[in-house]
């Protein structure tokens, strides 16, 4: 139904799938399957106190957003939604000058938590969030919401990553034959304007003084953001258009400092039980591993 836009409005049977807070829904079970038994979920829209009619989406009236489960305990929980709303329709500056209705828009999340690292190793402030999927002027609106969020659940003194489904591109990542895919890919669904070679995700994050793990993994760990660019390599794909769409981003204490964080390996693992592929990144803080996944 999803696949074919029939999922807005759709509201399952009485008794058809767990309670929320069920060990038998999916999150749970995927939580137990990975052995990582602290969870954090916070919805974007789907749930009856959202204003119609944003409370439909593409996955019906069920309770779409985001998630962070964690091997250790999980503190400091926090959630914000990212409203969208009719001035969204109606401002085709914020919009990118796309036609789009209020059955083409929906309300996104931001959730930020904090991993309590074992041994008195302190803790990782994590931040997962999931961008609109058709504006980039919108997507950055949302992610410097996303980063004031990161200012005020870990401020400057908690080593963080953001990460999740940005839902933006930059040509700088792409081979020429990928960008003229996109391009295509536009045109086809006659998208307008055309996608901006710059991604404006990735310059507001870059001037928070946040870092493209695979940048750092590229870099040695640490430097420059946009390393990988200067070596010639090119991130690899994390979506079906055969671009980079999601991503992982270390506060600035990646680079320098007592409790830095250091990339050890970013990679992508290819899958078909999504339309996007996992990203994993180990990252070192201080003297303790951990692994971050999206």
């Amino acid at each position: 139904a999803v696949r074919e836009r029939r999922g807005y409005g759709y509201l399952l049977p009485a008794n058809s799938r767990p309670l929320e807070d069920s060990q038998h829904n999916y999150l749970r079970r995927l939580a137990d399957a990975l052995e990582m038994p602290h969870v954090a979920f916070g919805a974007a829209v789907g749930t009856e106190d959202e204003p119609v009619p944003f409370r439909r989406s593409f996955f019906g009236q069920l309770p779409f957003g985001n998630a962070i489960l964690a091997r250790h305990e999980l503190i400091d929980i926090k959630h914000a939604v990212l409203r969208v709303g009719p001035s969204d329709i109606e401002d085709a500056r914020r919009l990118g000058g796309q036609q789009r209705t209020s059955d083409d828009l929906e309300d996104r999340a931001v959730t930020t938590a904090r991993v309590v690292l074992p041994d008195g190793g302190g803790c990782l402030g994590v931040c997962v969030t999931h961008l609109d999927h058709k504006a980039e002027p919108l997507r950055e609106r949302q992610i410097r919401e996303v980063v004031h969020c990161c200012q005020e659940a870990f401020g400057d003194g908690v080593p963080h990553i953001i990460c999740g489904d940005l839902n933006s591109f930059d040509k700088r990542d792409m081979s020429e034959e990928q960008w003229s895919a996109i391009e295509a890919l536009y045109e086809q669904r006659a998208w307008t304007p055309p996608p901006p070679p710059d991604s404006l995700v990735q310059r507001v994050l870059k001037g928070a003084a946040y870092t493209d793990s695979f940048a750092a993994q590229i870099d040695g760990g640490g430097g420059a953001a946009g390393g990988g660019h200067e070596q010639g390599c090119l991130p690899p794909r994390t979506c079906w258009t055969n671009t980079r769409l999601d991503y992982i981003w270390l506060s600035s204490s990646a680079t320098g400092g007592p409790a830095a964080l250091r990339v050890l390996a970013h990679r992508t693992i290819e899958s078909g039980v999504s339309d996007h592929l996992p990203i994993v990144c180990d990252v070192q803080l201080a003297n303790v591993v951990t692994s971050s996944r999206r």
